[in-house]
């Protein structure tokens, strides 16, 4: 499914979302060079992508990218938790620590949805980080 109309003034948006056999997601994206597929989790900002391929929760989540992704300080971080929505407890929650330290709004949704909003805020010129996990246990 398409999931644009107007489209941001940034290197990276989201094209298009497409669910998988076995449980996955593909997202089409579009990057400052060309057009690419991803059925692997990533962090997306508008000036980067960082692929996660060992992520398939937010268990796997390392720490450090979590930290590096904090110092960047975006307005808001969207969490895609595939096709179900998750809650961020205990463990997962404190690995956001840094975010909530900083005052950064965090929103958790699925990843359609997740995908969706990205794009709206990139539109409106907000910056926004988005976490698009895509595995099948997600």
């Amino acid at each position: 499914m398409k999931i644009h109309r107007n489209l941001p003034d940034s290197p990276y948006y989201i094209k298009s979302y497409q669910e998988l056999e076995e449980g996955r997601i593909s997202l089409k994206l579009h990057g400052p060079s060309h057009d690419s597929n991803y059925s692997q989790s990533f962090i997306l900002h508008q000036d980067f992508l960082l692929a996660l391929p060992e992520v398939q929760d937010l268990s796997q989540l390392n720490e450090a990218v979590i930290e590096k992704m904090a110092q960047r300080v975006p307005q808001i971080l969207l969490i895609g938790t595939g096709k179900m929505q998750l809650m961020l407890q205990g463990e997962s929650l404190q690995k956001f620590r840094s975010f909530i330290d900083k005052q950064i709004g965090i929103e958790i949704m699925k990843t359609e949805a997740a995908a969706k909003t990205y794009n709206i805020l990139a539109q409106e010129g907000r910056d926004v980080m988005a976490i698009l996990l895509l595995g099948p246990s997600s």
